[in-house]
């Protein structure tokens, strides 16, 4: 194969914006040469720009690790495991991506820029913070000019921990008086209208709401993402002025809208549903799935009026698993830890209608294997195999969201809270190892293998020895 002529090749089809045939093209030079590392930040660059993220993922992957699970054998370079990241940070595996780059030091803006989407998404706002912050120093320091990407994520990370006004003095003095750009005015003023109307200067938001439409009348067609994700808080202006019936309509066409989005559309939803419940206009059921879905378990007491636990569903049901205690009830009788197929559809139950992206469940699934990513497909297939079959489970699997039917989301109940402890533990404060078999129907063999997951976790201890071991609660 002639190098120079075969990497023309792919730049001209690059340039041509041909997928199938770059794709072709790539993996044939890589067969070829799989130790160029430039190649490979190259053809992936390529990916990342034609919107092709599996593809690049796969590269990207070291192929030695792309069917192991010791993930952390191998050393990646900073520059590799940043590559990795981005990539699972745009398939939503956000908890992939950090797990990649915690304990790495980015130095280029760009790089930062990327720590603090990473944090972002995973939930470590203060982080973000100090990354994006960073990013906007550096670019500021070689180019003389504000670096308007890292200044908008700052501005709704401090706004998030609830510095409304620090967002607003941000927009006002490095947003605002540096672009002439029609777009980023629109959204720098609506962001302004969601601040002032979080501090409850409701004429101040619904000017800056006024002026953003008149900079662009046509944002719904230019912007239509922006528009919709601004429209959702303006619908929080208009409930917080006292117009709760125009402020649902509104809700309402923020949903249809929000539905036409092939992305990310189970987070807009649920972006939606936070937004209804500070202007009180959510249902019983966007409650429940608000507080309950997964991945913002870590969120959910930070809300108001959020009960430290709670069923998601009726006692009465048939199915009632409990993720935090590890137990579940069938048809009244108890079992200890969850195989993972009904974890898989305690999650299922908690995402309620708008059910759940199959790379948040890899996350959720398998949250220490990365390098398993594709290998999860299989899993998933079998774990769905086995809810259909054993458990009779309705579930459905479009645009790569699994969803549960409606008859299987009212026979599922899950509980979520703060009781880490067994059902078991709570009623014995003594005990042989013959009650534990007794109580959950085990096999002498698990007994033992939970008995000393329990005394690693100082949950218990023992007090007699021999024949007839005894154990207490600490």
């Amino acid at each position: 194969m002639n190098k120079d002529k075969q990497l023309q090749k792919i730049k001209d089809l690059y340039s041509q914006r041909q997928r199938r045939e770059i794709h072709k093209e790539i993996t044939k030079y890589h067969k070829a040469l799989p130790s160029d590392e430039k190649f490979v930040y190259s053809a992936c660059s390529y990916y990342k720009n034609l919107g092709m993220y599996k593809e690049g993922l796969k590269l990207a992957l070291p192929k030695e690790q792309k069917s192991s699970k010791q993930l952390q054998k191998q050393k990646l370079t900073p520059v590799r495991s940043i590559l990795i990241a981005q990539f699972m940070s745009t398939l939503g595996a956000n908890a992939y991506s950090y797990l990649l780059i915690k304990d790495l030091n980015p130095t280029g803006y760009i790089e930062c820029y990327i720590f603090g989407l990473i944090h972002f998404t995973s939930g470590d706002i203060k982080k973000a913070i100090r990354y994006l912050e960073k990013s906007q120093e550096l670019f500021y320091k070689n180019n003389n000019k504000n670096y308007l990407p890292a200044l908008f994520m700052v501005t709704d990370s401090y706004n998030i921990i609830g510095n409304h006004e620090k967002s607003i003095e941000l927009t006002e003095k490095k947003i605002i008086p540096y672009t002439t750009s029609k777009k980023h005015l629109f959204h720098a003023y609506c962001n302004l209208g969601i601040y002032y109307s979080l501090l409850n200067q409701l004429n101040k938001s619904a000017q800056c709401y006024q002026k953003a439409d008149e900079l662009l009348p046509n944002a719904k067609e230019m912007i239509p993402r922006i528009y919709t994700a601004t429209r959702i808080w303006y619908a929080y202006l208009i409930a917080k002025s006292g117009r709760q019936e125009e402020a649902k309509r509104l809700f309402k066409n923020c949903e249809k809208d929000v539905s036409s989005f092939p992305e990310n559309q189970i987070k807009r939803f649920h972006e939606i549903y936070r937004i209804k419940k500070l202007a009180n206009c959510i249902s019983t059921e966007e409650l429940e799935v608000l507080y309950a879905y997964p991945g913002v378990a870590r969120f959910r007491r930070k809300l108001s009026n959020v009960p430290k636990a709670f069923l998601v569903g009726s006692k009465k049901n048939s199915i009632v698993l409990n993720l935090d205690s590890n137990e579940y009830l069938i048809d009244s009788k108890i079992h200890y830890h969850l195989p993972l197929e009904l974890k898989m559809l305690a999650h299922l139950r908690c995402t309620g209608k708008l059910g759940i992206h199959k790379n948040d469940l890899k996350v959720l699934l398998w949250p220490d294997e990365p390098f398993s990513f594709f290998q999860q497909e299989g899993r998933l297939t079998s774990l769905v195999k086995r809810l259909r079959s054993h458990y009779k489970m309705n579930i459905e699997l479009k645009n790569e969201v699994f969803r549960l039917e409606k008859t299987s989301l009212k026979s599922i109940s899950v509980f979520l809270g703060p009781t880490l402890k067994p059902l078991f533990l709570k009623k014995n404060k003594g005990f042989q190892i013959k009650d534990l078999m007794s109580f959950y129907s085990l096999s002498k063999t698990h007994s033992h293998h939970y008995l000393q997951e329990w005394l690693d976790n100082n949950w218990i201890e023992k007090f007699s020895k021999g024949p007839y071991t005894s154990y207490r609660v600490i």
